[in-house]
């Protein structure tokens, strides 16, 4: 049995909060003081760990998977973590090491970081907030700086716009700074700031100003707030929303702001009841826009945006109208209605929230981290129970009862997969997708809840003491398990199992602090210890008791509530017949273990012991017929009785302690008789004896100064040798026949000698303020475990060098859980190809699969399908009957490896071959024809944005037009709300607002002008020909978005589109193209956005505009382009079979 070498995380440093993050690796990182954790969320439990910083660890961020995997680029694990000190690691998981190390010198504390999102032309590339107020983007591969932006005010945050990654916005303690040009090649240009804005009451309509010139330092402008208003200073965090454009969420401490980046403009918020804990962090799902929000008192709410239907999509009406016509009024927000929030926990000195994470993946699971090491799991799940505001649906039958007279391909109902990879898309179905079928579903309402799947716990906080059990031997070979037990100040005890580093139990066995803990037993244990009875008495409570480990039954062998002394250590006998229990100020007593009897208590005058050991004779022989002694040849040897037996069958027991003044004294007991044995003087030049181990021959004792003291009894020889450390608090002998090794504990560190040739072999000093070790023990007969006082236990290897092992080695994952990023390249790739498609089977199963692999190699083939046997329960099911064939089954493994790039693709892909399967009478340019069902496409989230259905899309266009509208309070603000609307066509309100502009306003006349000149335009040929060459003429003059407006006031909206085209404003065509023009125009104008797309190197992104537009030959040819075979086969194959 293994005990790789490794660390078992402890308690949680202050400074770590916030530092943890959940990858698409299905794996959980976090700080754990200058650790790094890495926990697997199948199996939960620790995986590896990180040693390397020398601060503690502030920041922990998972690598992205978003480019195409093969063999050439396979599934890799790397970190980035960074400290206090300003350094940042990033780490090859797989077995520990460093890829790269780097800092930037003069500065402080990493404040931030973030791997940058777009992998096209490197997977490398991370960005990082140098505090106080650099931003440098580094090569993770190198260590190489690419470039680096230092600003003239503190910066706290940074956040990327998900949907435009040239877009970042940073976080000053009173105001925001907006990057506009962010890029890999050179530091950012245009740098604009924006004034912090202030908050009044619930109707108080948000703002954030324009940005101030140039020539105005940012760093020097203040604000005036009311004593009420929040300031920026108390801002805890900022993050853009991942399922909507433009969307950014400020966090307070009992307020969310939801801003509008573009319109610079509040546009909702989230308001905290006064009996409701604070807000402490948020995560932003790009899955049915929903948001979780994790409270100081450890709770964590789920938030769903409520989605106001202002505007009512009719499927037989090319029109919008408004429902109940509801009037445009400030109090319109947008708001995230709470659906359910899980129970505090007990806040108390030594459990205190640090922060949590979310699975990119599925977004239904939560993970909570606490101070004391614990993690807790938390599921998103449907629940029947409603309130009658919920508006939310089963998503799995919603699609089957809306269409229940359409049998066609599209509308078949998905079977419900396992529970472990349900996403939030496969949960919930929004009531305002189904606006138009809202009778059909209505039945079907739901609701949410969250409930805890699994509980992870570190060591306990404040540890006190462990021990290791009884060593490997030939009898218990076959059951053996490297067993720890750890015990605390609050009187628990934990069991580790070593050899995978699982808690496997947890017992409440004292009153009082446990000070130590003795193995009786495979499975039993003796614990005692001791505690004041009260501040100012001088008696004390010494308890000691009887753990049995199967049935955690626990007998109370001492229980003294008032002695005089407290307890200082108990010691078992080699034969476990006796236990000996020393006192500070008082005689030992001697016990018997079997019926927990005192068998005598020492007199008065009988000598303190400041060290005590029982000898390691053989074990217990059977009795003899007649008794076998050696004689004591003087008062300077120990002779030891072996095979010594009474009547009653039990064998003679030796054991040994040294006093206070260094005479050494021997005792014999059998039975219930008590030897005195020899009595040795101590020699000169040794202090107090702190502890001692006696094997063979061989009796090891340190003391205070530092001796190690070794008496070879066969030989009559003392040696005395220094180790030059300072005190010995603690000796552990080494398991094994023969193997001489201890360990020694000091103050600063830990040695390992050997004790027949009195020499250091090994030392791990401790640096001045680094953590102390409170115990030691040996883990095996080469591995030394020590238990820090952060409840942090090190498994080191014989250098004491490492406490780290390479993944495959520890044996934990590869065999308990599937994870592709942990096994060979080579045979997760098998496994996907399995899962994808399987072309030589006439049906799809997993009967024989590896039989059809073309290898010879029979290991190959053995891990392969022992991990086939590893999946999720039911997956093979579920996949082996997906109704959508090959595009549905590539989803599936796109999710269960955790790839990036896939789920995005076949996510789109099956969307678009079932739209277009419905569709199959229409032309390719028609398929984006606005007669198929509103419900239907709404199903894709909003996060796709610009590659959603064109109805959809536009509607949701004009609802946020109508929001800003309603928020507006500056002229900028109108000004920007009256582009919009001639934009999206709704001319009329265009002119009010234009007519709302104050006379004193320096733009009166200009915008009176324009509301005339809006009014008054005619469809005339010659009046169209004017405003067009206006419009050409302000844009070659640069005024882009006047002549695109004029454009589209006359309906040349596809010049308008060209025009931004032409000026690269390519994300601004394609929004206008989807909103105004008809489909086949859209459909030109996104061929061109392709093709851009693809001279910037933005492929992935290219072959999702052609998904959007069912233009499949498109997206084979770009495939086949880009070098996807595999892909582009796959793909292939699921157009063939729709």
């Amino acid at each position: 049995i293994k005990v790789p070498p490794r660390t078992l995380p402890g308690a949680i440093n202050e400074g770590n909060r916030g530092a943890c993050d959940w990858g698409w690796q299905s794996l959980f990182a976090y700080g754990c003081d200058k650790n790094v954790i890495v926990i697997d969320i199948v199996s939960f439990r620790a995986l590896q760990t990180l040693v390397g910083h020398p601060a503690c660890v502030v920041k922990v961020k998972w690598s992205l998977e978003n480019y195409h995997h093969s063999l050439g680029s396979p599934y890799t694990l790397r970190l980035a973590s960074a400290d206090q000190a300003g350094n940042v690691i990033v780490w090859n998981v797989h077995d520990g090491s460093v890829i790269a190390r780097f800092f930037k010198p003069g500065t402080s504390a990493v404040g931030h970081l973030e791997w940058f999102p777009s992998q096209q032309a490197s997977r490398d590339l991370l960005a990082v907030l140098h505090l106080p107020s650099t931003i440098i983007l580094w090569n993770g591969n190198t260590g190489t700086s690419l470039w680096q932006k230092t600003f003239h005010e503190t910066l706290k945050y940074f956040a990327f716009d998900p949907f435009n990654l040239s877009n970042v916005l940073v976080l000053a303690p009173d105001h925001f700074i907006h990057i506009t040009d962010f890029n890999t090649t050179h530091s950012p240009g245009q740098v604009n700031p924006l004034i912090a804005f202030g908050i009044q009451t619930n109707d108080t309509v948000y703002t954030i100003e324009d940005p101030l010139p140039d020539n105005v330092n940012t760093s020097e402008t203040t604000t005036t707030t009311k004593q009420d208003e929040p300031s920026l200073l108390d801002c805890i965090q900022m993050q853009f929303t991942s399922a909507c454009r433009h969307h950014v969420f400020i966090v307070f401490a009992r307020l969310i702001l939801v801003f509008d980046l573009e319109m610079k403009l509040v546009i909702g918020q989230i308001n905290l009841e006064r009996n409701l804990s604070p807000f402490m962090q948020i995560y932003s799902c790009r899955q049915r826009n929903v948001l979780f929000c994790l409270h100081e008192n450890g709770s964590i709410s789920t938030r769903i945006r409520r989605v106001s239907s202002w505007i009512s999509c009719n499927s037989q009406d090319s029109k919008f109208h408004f429902l109940d016509s509801v009037s445009l009024s400030p109090r319109l927000n947008i708001i995230y209605d709470s659906h359910y929030q899980t129970d505090s926990i007990r806040i108390t000195k030594s459990c205190r929230v640090v922060g949590f994470g979310c699975s990119p993946i599925t977004e239904n699971d939560v993970i909570l981290l606490l101070s004391d090491g614990r993690l807790l799991k938390w599921r998103l799940m449907i629940t029947s129970e409603t309130s009658t505001k919920s508006n939310l649906f089963d998503a799995s039958i919603v699609e089957s009862a809306i269409f229940a007279n359409d049998k066609s391909m599209y509308n078949l109902a998905l079977p419900k997969i396992n529970e472990n990879m349900t996403t939030l898309f496969d949960l919930l179905f929004h009531q305002h997708y189904a606006s138009d079928d809202i009778e059909k579903i209505q039945q079907y309402v739901i609701d949410v809840k969250m409930i805890m799947t699994a509980l992870y716990c570190g060591n306990s906080v404040k540890p006190t003491c462990l021990r290791m059990c009884p060593p490997l031997t030939t009898k218990n070979l076959s059951y053996y398990k490297p067993l720890l037990a750890v015990g605390n100040n609050s009187g628990y005890v934990h069991i580790f199992d070593l050899s995978n580093g699982f808690l496997t139990k947890e017992f409440s066995v004292l009153t009082v602090s446990i000070k130590g803990i003795e193995w009786i037993g495979e499975c039993r244990l003796l614990l005692y210890g001791h505690s004041n009875t009260s501040l100012n008495s001088n008696t004390y409570r010494n308890e000691i008791v009887i753990l049995d480990l199967r049935n955690g039954y626990i007998n109370k062998i001492r229980n003294y509530a008032n002695d005089s002394s407290s307890l200082e250590s108990v010691r078992v006998s080699h034969l476990r017949q006796y236990f000996i229990v020393s006192f500070k100020d008082r005689p030992l007593e001697i016990w018997d273990l079997q019926n927990g009897s005192l068998i005598r208590d020492m007199p008065k005058n009988f000598p303190y012991p400041t060290s005590l050991v029982w000898h390691s004779s053989s074990n217990k022989k059977k009795p003899q017929s007649s008794d076998t002694s050696s004689s004591i040849d003087s008062e300077s040897s120990i002779t030891i009785e072996t095979n010594t037996s009474n009547q009653q069958g039990s064998t003679v027991e030796h054991f040994v302690y040294i006093s206070g003044e260094g005479v050494l004294y021997h005792f014999m007991i059998n039975g219930n008789t008590i030897k005195d044995g020899s009595k040795i003087p101590g020699g000169g030049g040794v202090s107090t004896v702190n502890d001692m181990v006696w094997k063979n021959d061989l009796i090891i004792m340190g003391d205070t100064d530092g001796s190690l003291i070794v008496w070879d009894l066969k030989a009559r020889l003392s040696r005395v040798v220094q180790s030059h450390r300072g005190s010995i608090r603690r000796l552990r002998i080494s398991p094994g026949k023969g193997n001489l090794k201890v360990v020694l504990l000091f103050n600063d560190g830990v040695d390992i000698w050997d004790a027949l040739r009195r020499e250091c072999l090994h030392s791990l000093k401790i640096s001045k303020g680094g953590l102390q070790i409170i115990d030691v023990d040996w883990a095996a007969s080469d591995k030394v475990v020590a238990l820090y006082e952060d409840g942090c236990l090190r498994i080191l290897d014989a250098t004491l060098n490492t406490a780290t092992s390479p993944i495959p080695s520890n044996e934990i994952l590869p065999y308990t859980s599937f994870n592709a990023y942990l096994i060979a390249p080579k045979v997760s790739f098998l496994i996907k190809q399995l899962l994808q498609h399987q072309p030589w089977n006439k049906t799809y199963g997993f009967k024989s699969p590896i039989e059809a692999i073309e290898t010879n190699d029979n290991d190959l083939a053995d891990v392969v399908m022992q991990q086939l046997s590893l999946l999720p329960n039911g997956l093979t099911d579920y996949v082996e009957n997906a109704p959508f064939g090959t595009a549905q089954r590539c989803l599936i493994t796109a999710k269960l490896f955790g790839d990036q790039s896939e789920i995005e693709f076949w996510t789109l892909a099956l969307h678009y071959l079932r739209k277009a399967h419905v569709n199959d009478d229409v032309d390719t340019s028609a398929k984006l024809s606005d007669s198929s069902n509103c419900s239907l496409d709404a199903s894709l989230d909003t996060c796709y944005d610009l590659l959603r259905n064109r109805k959809i899309f536009r509607k949701d266009q004009l609802e946020r037009a109508f929001l800003h509208d309603a928020k507006r309070t500056s002229y900028a603000q109108t000004n920007k709300c009256e582009c919009n609307l001639i934009l999206l066509g709704q001319v009329d309100r265009a002119i009010k607002l234009l007519l709302e502009t104050n006379p004193s306003d320096e733009n009166y006349y200009a915008d009176s002008l324009r509301a005339c000149l809006t009014a008054t335009i005619c469809t005339s040929g010659a009046a169209q020909s004017t405003v067009k060459l206006v419009a050409t003429n302000l844009i070659a003059n640069g005024r882009l978005y006047e002549g695109v407006q004029l454009l589209c006031l006359i309906g040349k909206n596809v010049d308008a589109c060209r025009y931004l085209q032409t000026y690269g404003e390519w994300d601004k065509a394609a929004w206008l193209a989807k909103a105004t023009l008809s489909s086949n125009e859209c459909f030109d104008m996104y061929r061109q956005w392709i093709d851009s797309l693809l001279n910037s190197t933005q492929e992935d992104q290219a072959i999702l505009v052609a998904l959007s537009l069912c233009d499949f030959t498109k997206v084979l040819e770009l495939l086949y382009s880009l070098r996807l075979f595999d892909r582009a086969i796959l793909f292939l194959e699921a157009c063939t079979e729709f």
